[in-house]
């Protein structure tokens, strides 16, 4: 961006002594003689078109610059995006399917604001090819003026020393003018070329995030689903536990009856062992609930 600035300030610098070289030359032409006259409108006719060029090349590296401001302030947007993202994933005081609300609703408004960045994107992108239109036909037309400069070079060979002396000065200015658009033309290619690898680091950080905002949902999902099959198992033990309690009070109840001690050693014996399996059973139930309670939901 700051090689688009400095191109600016140069053309700008360019535009005035462009100015300044045309006011002389429609000097000239007012006390010209019919020998130089038509050279000096060949080069007035240059001269405006390499201030044509060189306005127009102001206008495509302003465009440049417009469009590169506009992606570095997309580059922020993501960036905060990306941030509001990774908060809203970390919001221990959200639910999950508050954070999935928030995080579709970040979607919407940044997929929005992507189509509107992409339109200006191809805004910029079609002025700049329209810029680029301009240019090359005020080159043709500078090329066309500098054919028929050489046409007339060859029809003042034949002329006096003065002539061939405003010729050579003519050539030299020429010159400068085909330097110009040439340092102008090598200035916009550039500026073309780091637009494009600014665009390109933009998509892949862009296919980055998406990426990366997919794996924290399916690990969001992942975790909502392992949360749903471990209430779903607490919910089981404790239907479970409460059918043991039965179960314990029940055969607690036929234990403390007097009918108990009149069965054999080997009935007794049965009912207490059924007894504590129950018992054991309950307490290793307990002991999974408890560690499904430390989980947090």
């Amino acid at each position: 961006m700051t090689d688009l600035q400095a191109g600016l300030r140069d053309a700008t610098a360019k535009q005035s002594e462009f100015q300044t070289q045309l006011s002389q030359i429609e000097t000239d032409l007012a006390t010209a003689t019919n020998e130089t006259k038509q050279e000096l409108e060949l080069q007035k006719q240059a001269l405006e078109q390499a201030i044509e060029t060189n306005n127009t090349a102001k206008e495509q590296m302003q465009t440049a610059l417009d469009a590169t401001r506009t992606q570095i302030e997309e580059v922020q947007n993501r960036m905060i995006d990306s941030e509001a993202t990774i908060r809203i994933l970390q919001d221990t005081s959200l639910s999950q399917e508050e954070k999935i609300n928030s995080l579709n609703e970040l979607v919407e408004n940044e997929k929005a604001r992507i189509d509107a960045f992409e339109t200006q994107m191809n805004n910029f992108q079609n002025r700049l090819a329209e810029q680029e239109t301009k240019l090359n036909q005020h080159s043709e037309q500078i090329e066309n003026l500098h054919q028929h400069h050489l046409e007339l070079e060859k029809q003042v060979q034949e002329n006096t020393a003065h002539i061939q002396e405003n010729k050579r000065d003519i050539q030299r200015e020429q010159n400068q003018r085909i330097i110009a658009v040439g340092e102008v033309k090598v200035a916009t290619i550039n500026n073309s070329q780091a637009i494009s690898e600014l665009e390109r680091r933009q998509r892949q950080e862009e296919r980055q995030r998406l990426a990366r905002e997919e794996e924290l949902k399916q690990e969001l999902e992942e975790e909502r689903a392992e949360r749903e099959r471990i209430a779903a198992q607490t919910k089981a033990n404790e239907e479970k536990n409460k059918k043991l309690e039965k179960q314990l009070a029940e055969l607690q109840a036929q234990i403390q009856q007097k009918e108990f001690l009149k069965k054999s050693k080997e009935e007794r014996a049965k009912k207490l062992l059924e007894y504590a399996n129950l018992k054991e059973e309950q307490l290793q139930l307990k002991k999974e609930l408890a560690n499904y309670e430390g989980i947090p939901s």
